[in-house]
């Protein structure tokens, strides 16, 4: 693969910030007395993190990276990195920078901070493809007059906070948050500058709570006012519930905002289930491709996604263990080539073993980067993507084991955490 040795990715330097945030505003026709504080007052500010490409030492295109969490499978943990803001000005377009920066830092990413896997999420996944992002996830997006929606005698116990209400509530509505989220199988977390983000960054936030017979907050919404043709309505930006009567008092609270012409939301297949958003003949859905995400760091992603249970188990019933091949010339120098198998001493407890291969024997699949990444993620079986030619088994049970080492998960980036 041939570089540009002109062509260099790196982090910015202090004296170079005022240049990353100008650029940055040119790439996006951004008002700079506007754009200036929120760029200053991220809580994820890290100068390490604002990247960009020099062509012959001139500043020409800028990315951020946002760090973040996913849990996977209840009980491990990715380390990912959010990539936003990706951007040329006018004046440097057309030349390949933007591409070219991204794949420079995204070679970069594991060794510098870690990362195992990058996200984020864009209207042109056509470019974001070529640099071996695939889409991981699939959005429920509905719409809805609020007369189509059922009320419920519980939605008399829904209240819209105060703006000093949600400041006295925020600790409690931050630990239901988390304690629902924990139950997911697979879910960014949130952190306390995620939160900062949304309580105070984030403009005309409103939130109305449920609170039960004990008056214990066990369920909520969060939306903002949004204008559409048939005038100004709400799009919810997240609803978490703990129960059935919680579900349907936050759908029932919804309905009776008879005065504003619609509610629409974007949530995970399963959320859109739990509150019976299918069984609604006024509802209006459509299924929308969600955040796309690839892979940087293959061994890392195996090391958490082999702490799930049965995985262990998976790998036991091999014979000889199972070796993954990821095809990724874009990507960093880390092991591409990684085989899987256990070791089962009487005098400790059966484990995991991960480690590089150095040549492929028994039980094998390799793949490109956005195909194993899907595979990983749980966004697509591998006899799916074995069926469009995107992995490839050398023996006939390889697929059948990835298909139970890898499950499928409901993978959803919320509106609130994105990058």
């Amino acid at each position: 693969m041939s570089v540009d040795r002109n062509l260099i990715a790196r982090a910015i330097r202090p004296g170079e910030l005022d240049l990353h945030f100008s650029l940055l505003c040119q790439a996006f026709d951004l008002d700079p007395v506007l754009a200036r504080p929120i760029y200053d007052q991220d809580p994820f500010f890290a100068i390490d993190h604002k990247r960009a490409l020099f062509d012959h030492g001139q500043m020409v295109a800028v990315l951020t990276v946002v760090p973040a969490t996913l849990q996977v499978h209840l009980n491990g943990t990715l380390p990912v990195a959010g990539i936003a803001g990706v951007g040329v000005p006018p004046a440097f377009r057309q030349r390949g920078y933007a591409s070219e920066l991204l794949k420079q830092t995204l070679r970069a990413l594991p060794d510098e901070f870690g990362y195992a896997v990058a996200a984020l999420e864009s209207d042109n996944p056509a470019f974001y493809r070529r640099c071996g992002f695939e889409h991981c996830s699939t959005n429920y997006e509905w719409r809805a007059a609020p007369q189509d929606l059922p009320d419920h005698p519980a939605a008399s116990r829904v209240t819209q906070l105060e703006p000093g209400g949600q400041a006295l509530e925020s600790l409690r509505i931050q630990c239901l948050h988390r304690t629902l989220s924990q139950a997911i199988d697979t879910t960014f977390v949130r952190d306390e500058r995620r939160w900062q983000v949304i309580e105070t960054l984030a403009s005309g936030r409103l939130v109305a709570v449920y609170r039960n017979e004990t008056d214990a907050i066990t369920s909520y919404v969060a939306y903002q006012q949004d204008s559409a043709a048939e005038g100004f309505g709400w799009t919810i930006t997240e609803m978490f519930a703990s129960d059935d009567i919680g579900r349907h008092a936050l759908i029932g609270y919804l309905a009776r905002q008879t005065n504003i012409p619609f509610v629409r939301c974007r949530m995970s297949r399963t959320t859109f289930h739990e509150f019976g958003l299918s069984q609604i003949d006024g509802i209006k859905l459509n299924l929308v491709d969600g955040v796309m995400m690839r892979l940087l760091d293959l061994q890392t992603a195996l090391e958490q996604l082999a702490a799930r249970p049965g995985f262990l188990q998976t790998l036991r019933g091999t014979t000889g263990g199972f070796t993954i091949c990821l095809d990724d010339d874009q990507g960093s120098k880390r092991p591409k080539r990684l085989r899987l198998f256990v070791i089962d001493d009487a005098r400790d407890e059966p484990r995991t073993v991960i480690a590089p291969a150095d040549e492929i024997e028994g039980d094998c699949l390799s793949g490109d980067v956005g195909a194993l990444t899907q595979l990983l993620l749980g966004y697509a079986p591998a006899s799916v993507l074995r069926q469009t030619d995107r992995l490839h088994p050398t023996t006939a049970d390889a697929i059948s084991i990835a298909n139970q080492l890898f499950t499928p998960t409901d993978l959803f980036l919320p509106l609130p955490d994105r990058f």
